[in-house]
């Protein structure tokens, strides 16, 4: 079983998502912790400014929770326990409605 691997294209695409959603220190934080053989980390809620942006750009309300939800699986210590690709495409098609 290789190290590398499928869900590790699903952490790297949810650390960037921490990076656009949360911003640079929270996904230093993420690094961190990963660095450290850790992981503790836990998106905090979008701040009403993410959500506003978010709001007016995908030009409808993307449930927050389900979102922050999403990316903590992705996040998931053990890489079996991440979503597949396809399964984030779902979940991410469903959160965002028909803008995609």
């Amino acid at each position: 079983h290789s190290a590398i691997g499928p869900p590790t294209d699903v952490f790297a695409l949810a650390y960037a998502a921490v990076a656009l959603l949360w911003g640079r220190n929270y996904a230093y934080r993420l690094g961190s912790d990963v660095e450290a053989g850790r992981l503790h980390f836990r998106p905090p809620t979008l701040d009403e400014g993410v959500r506003e942006r978010l709001r007016a750009s995908l030009r409808l309300s993307p449930s927050m929770p389900r979102l922050l939800a999403l990316v903590q699986d992705m996040l998931a210590l053990r890489p079996e326990d991440r979503p597949t690709a396809a399964e984030i495409q779902r979940t991410f098609h469903a959160i965002c409605g028909s803008f995609f």
